[in-house]
C-alpha cells in the first residue's frame, strides 16, 4: 500500500479554541512533513505538490486529520475522508490519549521535542499586543525556523511510529464507514440563528451588571459580585452566621429549601445561582465559533467518550444543554423579546429566560426542517436484554404495545409489590430515580444524587412502606457505618434507612442484573489472573492481551482497559480521571463494568440506526446522547416516521432487544413538548 503521513503547521489569528472549521478561514500555510512508509521524512515551506501527495496516496496517516483536512480544504487541496486514517479517531477506538504527545508517553516513543509547544506559539499565533512585533517568521527569527522544521519532522516520525504501535482491532470496516459518516456530518454543521445568539449575549452582559450592582447593595458594598467564593462565603458567616461548607449547585440549591433562610441570604444564594450559569457561555462560544454561512460545524468527536465510544460534544456543547422547564410557545417569547432587545423588561429571571431558550439556537436552514427522533430508554431496554431480566424485557414490550405503562411505574410496582393502577406520579417519580440510580451497583449515594436532578424530596420517603425484614437490615447497616465512622451523606437516620431500604428491594427485584455484576467482575479478574484465555460473562467475553484487558460486546466490538491489573480482588487501569482529566491509574469493578458495556451497547445500536439513516437521505446534523437530528427538505417525503424505522431497525446481535424509538418534526431545535 501507498501509504502517507502528513503534518501540517498553520499560522491564523483565529483562535483554535473557536474550532478548525472557523480557524480554516485565515490560516496560512508554514510546513508540510510528510513520508511514504517508512521513508525518511520530507519537509517543505509551500503546499505546491500537496495535491499530488494526496492523489498518490492509497492511504494518509493524520493525527487529527479533521483539521489538516479543512485547512487543505481552504486552501483548495481535497482529501477524500475515505482515505483517511486517523490516528487520533483510532486512539479514542481503544481508549487511549488523544493527544499525539500523551500517545508518545503512552507507548514510550522517544523524540517528541520539549520545545515544540513554544515553537507553536511563537510561529502560529500573533505575537502579544504590548510587543512591537506582530509576527514571528522565518525571516525574523531564523534559528528558532530551523528548530520548527525538525519539530514538524519529529511530529512526522513519532505519529508514525504511533501508527505502528496502535492497536486497530475496533477501527473495522463498519467503524470506518461510521467515521466517514461523522466526518461528513460535522463537515454539514447545523445552522444558526444568529440575531437570536447575539441578542441573547448582549441580554446576558446587561443581566451580569445588573446582578453586580444587586450583590453590592445587599453586602453594602462588600462584596462586588456572588461570584466570590470565599467573600461570599465569609459575608454569610460573618454577617448572618449561615456556615457552608462550599457554593456547589448542590450546596446552594439544599440552602435554599430551607423555609426559614434570611431573606438577604436567599436573595444572594439566588443571585448566585443566576450569575454562575453557564448557558452565557454556549451563546458566547457559538457566536464564535459559527462559520461565516452561518452554520456551526465540528461540533461533535467521535467515539470521544473513550470507554464506551460514544460520541462526546465540542464548542457548543450540545451534550449538556440544560432541559427547558416552559414549554415551546413561551421559549418562542423569550426568543422574540431576546432579538428586540427588551427581555429585561419583559422577564424578572434574564438568566433563567435565556436558558430555557438555548436549545433554540439551532434552527434548520431555509427551505429545511428538523427531523428528530430519539431512542426511548434505550440504555435501561440494553442493561435487561444483556442481563436477561425477563420481567423488564416482558414491561418494554408490553408498554410499546400500549398494553401497560412504563417501566418506572412497574419498577415501584414490583419492588414494593404494588398493583400497577396504585402507583400515584410520585411514586413513579421515585422509581424513575431508581431506575436510574440503581442499575449499576449504586446505593444511597447515587440515589439522593439522582434525586436531586428529578426533584424527589427525601424527606417524603421516610413514608414509603418497606418490609420489615429490610427496614431491620437497613438499620442494622446505618449502626455498623456509624461504628465505623463512614458518612452517610448527611442525611438524618431515618431518611438514610428508607434510602438503603430502597436500594434493598430495588436489588431483589432485579436479581439477574445483580447477579450479571458478580458474573462480569468475575470474568474480568479471571481474564487478568491468566493472560490469553478468554472468560465469558453471558453475551460478554473478556481476554487480557498485551496488557490490555479486552471486554468483546455483541456487535464484536471491544471495550479495552489498558495496562489493566488485578490488585488484591480489585481491577485497576490507566485512564482519564473525572474531573482533571489526568491519565491515571483507575479502579474498576462488576457495577461499573456492566455500566460501561450497557452504554457501549446503546451506542453501537445507535450507531447502526445512524449509518442506515443517512443511508436512507436523512442527513444527520446533530446527535445528542439517543437522539438524532435531520435536516431535511421540507416536505412530506421526509417524516419522523421514516427517520425512526431507520433507528428501531434491530441489529442481527441483539435479537430479542425491544427497541423503540420516539420523534417530531421542527424548524427550531427543542425538546418534544408531548
Amino acid at each position: 500500500m501507498n501509504r502517507l503521513f502528513l503534518d501540517l503547521e498553520t499560522y491564523c489569528d483565529i483562535l483554535i479554541t473557536d474550532g478548525s472549521y472557523r480557524y480554516a478561514e485565515r490560516s496560512e500555510f508554514l510546513l508540510a512533513g510528510w513520508a511514504w512508509n517508512e521513508e525518511v521524512v520530507q519537509i517543505q515551506e509551500s503546499s505546491t505538490g500537496l495535491q499530488e501527495l494526496c492523489d498518490s496516496a492509497d492511504e494518509v496517516v493524520i493525527h487529527h486529520s479533521m483539521f489538516d483536512r479543512i485547512q487543505l480544504g481552504a486552501w483548495r487541496i481535497t482529501l477524500q475522508v475515505e482515505k483517511i486514517f486517523d490516528t487520533m479517531a483510532c486512539a479514542y477506538e481503544h481508549a487511549l490519549p488523544g493527544s499525539l504527545d500523551d500517545l508518545a508517553a503512552f507507548f514510550k516513543i522517544p523524540g517528541k521535542s520539549p520545545e515544540g509547544k513554544k515553537l507553536l506559539r511563537l510561529f502560529c499565533k500573533p505575537r502579544p499586543k504590548n510587543q512591537k512585533l506582530c509576527r514571528a517568521t522565518k525571516r525574523t527569527h531564523p534559528e528558532e525556523w530551523e528548530r520548527f522544521r525538525e519539530y514538524c519532522r519529529q511530529d512526522v516520525a513519532v505519529m508514525r511510529a504511533v501508527w505502528h504501535r496502535l492497536p486497530k482491532f475496533n477501527f473495522s470496516p463498519f467503524e470506518r464507514a461510521l467515521w466517514c459518516a461523522d466526518q461528513r456530518m460535522n463537515d454539514r454543521g447545523v445552522y444558526v440563528d444568529i440575531p437570536f445568539v447575539s441578542g441573547a449575549v448582549t441580554a446576558w452582559n446587561r443581566e451580569q451588571r445588573k446582578l453586580a450592582e444587586e450583590a453590592v447593595v445587599l453586602t453594602d458594598g462588600i462584596l462586588s459580585a456572588t461570584t466570590q467564593r470565599d467573600g461570599t462565603l465569609a459575608f454569610l458567616f460573618d454577617t448572618y452566621g449561615v456556615l457552608l461548607p462550599d457554593l456547589t449547585k448542590e450546596t446552594v440549591q439544599q440552602t435554599l429549601s430551607d423555609p426559614t433562610l434570611d431573606p438577604v441570604v436567599r436573595a444572594l444564594l439566588e443571585n448566585r445561582v443566576s450569575y454562575t450559569q453557564n448557558t452565557a457561555a454556549k451563546y458566547k462560544r457559538l457566536q464564535a465559533s459559527v462559520c461565516p454561512d452561518g452554520r456551526l460545524r465540528g461540533a461533535f468527536q467521535f467515539c470521544g467518550a473513550q470507554r464506551t465510544g460514544r460520541w462526546a460534544g465540542r464548542l457548543f456543547q450540545a451534550h449538556n444543554l440544560a432541559r427547558s422547564s416552559v414549554k415551546s410557545p413561551q421559549i418562542e417569547r423569550y426568543i422574540a423579546a431576546v432579538k428586540a432587545g427588551v427581555l429585561d423588561l419583559l422577564e424578572e429571571d434574564v438568566s433563567s429566560a435565556l436558558k430555557n431558550s438555548v436549545r433554540g439556537c439551532l434552527i434548520a436552514a431555509p427551505g429545511k426542517k428538523f427531523v428528530v427522533g430519539d431512542l426511548s430508554n434505550v440504555e435501561g431496554r440494553k442493561a435487561a436484554w444483556l442481563a436477561g431480566e425477563k420481567w423488564k424485557l416482558e414491561a418494554f414490550w408490553a408498554f410499546d404495545a400500549k398494553k401497560g405503562p412504563d417501566l418506572y411505574i412497574r419498577s415501584f410496582a414490583k419492588a414494593f409489590g404494588r398493583d400497577i393502577s396504585s402507583v400515584t406520579s410520585s411514586e413513579r417519580q421515585i422509581g424513575k430515580v431508581l431506575e436510574l440510580s440503581m442499575g449499576f451497583g449504586g446505593g444511597v449515594g447515587a440515589f439522593v444524587k439522582m434525586s436531586a436532578n428529578y426533584g424527589v424530596d427525601l424527606s417524603s420517603l421516610v413514608k414509603v412502606p418497606i418490609l420489615p425484614r429490610i427496614r431491620a437490615e437497613s438499620e442494622a447497616f446505618l449502626a455498623w457505618l456509624l461504628s465505623k465512622g463512614a458518612p452517610t451523606h448527611g442525611l438524618s437516620a431515618p431518611v438514610f434507612v428508607a434510602v438503603e431500604s430502597l436500594k434493598r428491594v430495588w436489588r431483589e427485584a432485579n436479581p439477574r442484573i445483580v447477579q450479571y455484576w458478580g458474573e462480569l467482575e468475575s470474568a474480568a479478574r479471571s481474564a487478568l489472573t491468566h493472560p490469553g484465555t478468554w472468560y465469558s460473562a453471558r453475551t460478554v467475553e473478556a481476554v487480557l492481551k498485551n496488557g490490555c484487558l479486552l471486554l468483546r460486546l455483541p456487535s464484536g466490538r471491544f471495550l479495552c482497559y489498558p495496562q489493566a491489573s488485578r490488585t488484591g480482588e480489585g481491577i485497576r487501569y490507566y485512564g482519564p480521571e473525572t474531573y482533571t482529566r489526568k491519565w491515571v491509574r483507575l479502579a474498576t469493578w462488576g457495577g461499573k463494568l456492566f455500566e460501561n458495556i450497557t452504554q457501549a451497547c446503546a451506542r453501537d445500536v445507535f450507531a447502526v440506526g445512524f449509518l442506515r439513516a443517512e443511508q436512507q437521505n436523512y442527513p444527520t446534523v446533530m446527535m445528542v446522547h439517543d437522539e438524532l437530528v435531520a435536516e431535511t427538505p421540507d416536505t412530506s417525503d421526509y417524516s419522523t416516521a421514516g427517520l425512526i424505522e431507520c433507528m428501531i431497525e434491530v441489529p442481527p446481535w441483539c435479537k430479542g432487544l425491544p427497541l423503540a424509538a420516539a420523534g417530531f418534526e421542527t424548524y427550531r431545535y427543542q425538546k418534544d413538548d408531548s
